[in-house]
C-alpha cells in the first residue's frame, strides 16, 4: 500500500502503472504524464485531468467519501467503481464526481458501512458527470431489511439509487394486479381483508 497525504503529481515524462496493492492519496494530479490503472485499489478525494481506469477498483474518498475528477473519467469492462453507503447526507456515502465524461462499463458494487439500514425513499446520487454514457455489465447491491427494494430507473440518467417499497403481484377474484404496499398489510375486496404476501393476495374462496 502506497498513501500520499496531499498530492501526488506526474511530470511530462512521468508513469505510474497501478498493477496491484492500493494506491490512497489525497489529490492525484494527472495534468502531465502517464497513470495506467490496470489493477489494484484506488482511493482519492480529487483528480487533476483525465483517468483511464482499465482495470482494479475505484473506491471514492476514504470510507466514505467523495472523488471529484476536473476532467473525464473512463471505466473498463475489468474495473469496478466501489460504493460505500454510512448514511443519507452528503458525505455519508461515496460519490464519484465528474466534471467532464464520465463514460462507464465493467461493475458497481455498492456496500453499507456501520450497520447503516437505507429506509423507503432514501435517495443516493453516486455518481454524476456533465455528460454520462455506457452502463454496467455487473451492479451488485446490498440488501435491505423488510419489504424493500432497490431502484436503479434513474442510476444511467443521474447516477440515483434510491429505496422504495417492493412491488407485488396481487390477485383479486381472477384478476391480477400490480401494487407496492408493505408486507404483512391488509387490502380490503368484495369478500373481506386478505392477507397480502410476496407474491398474491389470499381472499376468501380466492387462490
Amino acid at each position: 500500500m502506497v498513501t500520499v497525504s496531499n498530492t501526488a503529481k506526474l511530470w511530462s515524462d512521468g508513469t505510474i502503472n497501478l498493477d496491484g496493492g492500493t494506491l490512497d492519496v489525497g489529490t492525484l494530479d494527472l495534468a502531465f504524464g502517464t497513470f495506467n490503472m490496470l489493477d489494484g485499489i484506488l482511493h482519492a478525494d480529487s483528480v487533476i485531468g483525465n483517468i483511464n481506469v482499465q482495470g482494479g477498483t475505484v473506491a471514492p474518498g476514504h470510507s466514505p467519501g467523495i472523488l471529484s475528477i476536473s476532467g473525464n473519467y473512463f471505466q473498463g469492462a475489468d474495473a469496478t467503481l466501489e460504493i460505500e453507503l454510512a448514511g443519507t447526507a452528503n458525505g455519508d456515502y461515496d460519490q464519484l464526481l465528474v466534471a467532464g465524461t464520465l463514460e462507464i462499463s465493467g461493475a458497481l458494487e455498492v456496500q453499507l458501512l456501520d450497520g447503516f439500514s437505507p429506509m423507503i425513499d432514501n435517495e443516493f446520487q453516486v455518481f454524476d458527470g456533465a455528460a454520462l454514457s455506457g452502463t454496467f455489465s455487473s451492479v451488485v447491491l446490498p440488501g435491505l431489511l423488510g419489504d424493500l427494494s432497490w431502484d436503479s430507473s434513474q442510476l444511467y440518467s443521474n447516477g440515483t439509487l434510491s429505496v422504495d417499497p417492493r412491488t407485488h403481484n396481487v390477485v383479486v377474484a381472477g384478476h391480477r394486479y400490480i401494487t407496492s404496499v408493505p408486507q404483512t398489510s391488509t387490502l380490503s375486496t368484495a369478500n373481506g381483508p386478505g392477507l397480502v404476501g410476496d407474491h398474491c393476495l389470499l381472499g376468501a374462496g380466492h387462490r
